[in-house]
């Protein structure tokens, strides 16, 4: 499948979250980098506890926050956005041939929360770990 079309929107939405979010923050290189991702992790459960937050109605946001985390992913391993046949999903596909999915995680953690064990950081953590240790 021809996703070409899909990382260019991919990348526009991930630097409205940078454009967004950065003034914001209180990180002086808020970007596609771990305190940045860790920052956006936040922000997540800060948006899980609004008033009035339904879990139901956050697709913009998954989309959004999910290009974000894939797009740091790719600025800080050697994955790249792919076409997973299998699952029939985008995500980040590592030379090993394992996926990981932003979007996925992004969504789960809305649902669920960092403290059910669903968290952006911790998967982007996670990540980096596996590919120093050439797991992935």
């Amino acid at each position: 499948m021809d996703i070409r079309q899909n990382v260019v929107q991919i990348r526009k939405l991930s630097r409205v979250v940078i454009e967004q979010l950065a003034p914001h923050s209180d990180l002086p290189a808020f970007g596609l980098n771990a305190e940045s991702v860790g920052w956006v992790d936040g922000f997540i459960e800060r948006q899980r506890q609004r008033p009035g937050f339904s879990a139901t109605d956050v697709n913009g946001l998954v989309q959004t926050l999910g290009s974000f985390l894939g797009e740091a992913l790719v600025a800080c391993t050697d994955g790249q956005w792919a076409w997973d046949a299998e699952q029939q999903a985008i995500g980040i596909a590592f030379p090993s041939g394992n996926f990981v999915y932003p979007f996925n995680k992004v969504r789960k953690q809305l649902t669920n929360g960092r403290a059910a064990g669903d968290s952006i950081a911790g998967l982007f953590d996670t990540v980096q770990a596996m590919v120093a240790a050439e797991m992935l």
